[in-house]
């Protein structure tokens, strides 16, 4: 344990054979080291082995080695290249923590399990390939890693552990597969040009705070199966602009879409029976919010400071007399089923078809047959402005 730890004269070190783990911070704080060689041989790297290695800037890890312990290379910021060889299977905690020059990671397939904040702060960081060997993402495992641009999460991986790409500034696509059924707290906050995001099919919450500050996410799809949205999820992405909330969702927390200042159409689900606090605060470009009967309560902050908001409502329900008691606008609608504002045709769908009968209608002069809650672009009239709108925010989501 600590055998060479704070030799800062040390410049090399050649492990034979004959070694066959690497202890608790066996090199920590060598600051002059900047070559090892580990002969084929050791399994296991200890504990902060080369934590605070400075100076190291590359570093070959045999096949031999099976595991890597906590802090390892925590804090080797001159280190630019690692090769992880197949045969390794786990990686410690912090294991490459503050790993700024750190460029790219190839985690080999035999890797099984992953500890928390893996390569956290590594700024330098611009590609990541995470094997299908993974279950599982640890907490902060990539936050702060603000070169990252892109992310695959393969199929069979079930966890992400909170706040796993937090502060990842640089990401602008991320695609997670249907194994996952769950997105925790913070997991994408501070992706600030994060634009675009598959959500898996089987996903039943969303965390809180799971996608706050995400200013340039454009579109989003929450899955039918979806039930909870948490506190502040979406918080600040000022780019979205249509929102479906699905019917299964039964829970929809404290300032969920709050100063989500581009949106402008939202669609409340079947089953959401209170809206809470705040939900939409500060949503300012808000024009049309389609509430239907199975909501009971609204907060009486719930559309504070959304400037120019409808609500399209059935008479005499609790949406239409929330909007009477707090002076806001309403639509009513005297429909057997929840309409979806775009949705032209009456199919319960937003599609092309929906912007080719508006166009139609508009060509025959025919405005009355395009239905109030047609109205795509919040302007209070049905025209071919609608059609358009529809059509462009079609094209934005492929």
């Amino acid at each position: 344990k600590g055998a060479f730890s704070g030799c800062i004269g040390l410049t090399s070190i050649y492990i034979p054979k004959s070694v066959t783990s690497i202890g608790e911070g066996a090199f920590s704080d060598c600051q002059s080291l900047t070559g090892i060689t580990i002969s084929d041989g050791v399994t296991s790297i200890g504990k902060g082995a080369f934590s605070g290695c400075i100076g190291l800037t590359s570093i070959y890890i045999p096949k031999s080695v099976t595991s890597m312990g906590d802090y390892a290379f925590y804090g080797c910021n001159s280190l630019t290249n690692i090769k992880l060889q197949k045969g390794l299977t786990s990686i410690g905690n912090n294991a490459f923590v503050g790993c700024t020059a750190l460029k790219s990671v190839t985690i080999p397939d035999s890797v099984t399990s992953t500890g928390n904040a893996i390569f956290s702060g590594c700024s330098g960081l611009t590609t990541i390939n995470i094997p299908r060997s993974v279950t599982s993402i640890g907490d902060a495992m990539f936050s702060g890693c603000t070169s990252l641009k892109s992310v695959t999460i393969p199929y069979g991986v079930t966890t992400i552990g909170e706040k796993a790409f937090s502060g990842c500034t640089a990401l602008k696509n991320i695609t997670i597969p249907d194994s996952v059924t769950s997105i925790p707290i913070e997991v994408f906050s501070y992706c600030s040009s994060l634009t675009n995001i598959k959500l898996p099919k089987g996903l039943t919450s969303i965390g809180d705070h799971a996608f706050s500050f995400c200013y340039e996410l454009t579109n989003i799809t929450i899955p039918d199966s979806v039930t909870t949205i948490g506190y502040a999820s979406f918080q600040r992405c000022e780019k979205l602009t249509n929102l479906n909330i699905p019917d299964n969702v039964t829970v929809m927390d404290f300032g969920a879409f709050a100063n989500c200042r581009g949106l402008k159409n939202v669609t409340i689900g079947s089953e959401l029976a209170s809206i809470s606090d705040r939900a939409f605060f500060g949503c300012r470009d808000l024009k049309n919010v389609v509430i239907w009967d199975n909501v009971e309560n609204i907060d009486k902050n719930t559309f504070s400071d959304c400037g120019d908001v409808a609500i399209y409502c059935r008479e005499n329900s609790a949406a239409h007399n929330y909007a009477v008691s707090n002076g806001i606008k309403f639509v009513a609608l005297s429909l057997t089923e929840k309409p979806v504002i775009g949705d032209a045709n009456n199919d319960q769908q937003l599609n092309i078809r929906d912007a080719a009968a508006i166009a139609i209608s508009c060509a025959k002069g025919q405005y009355d047959k395009i239905p109030i809650w047609a109205d795509y672009n919040g302007d209070r009239v049905c025209n071919i402005r609608d059609a358009a709108a529809i059509a462009m925010y079609l094209a934005s989501r492929y």
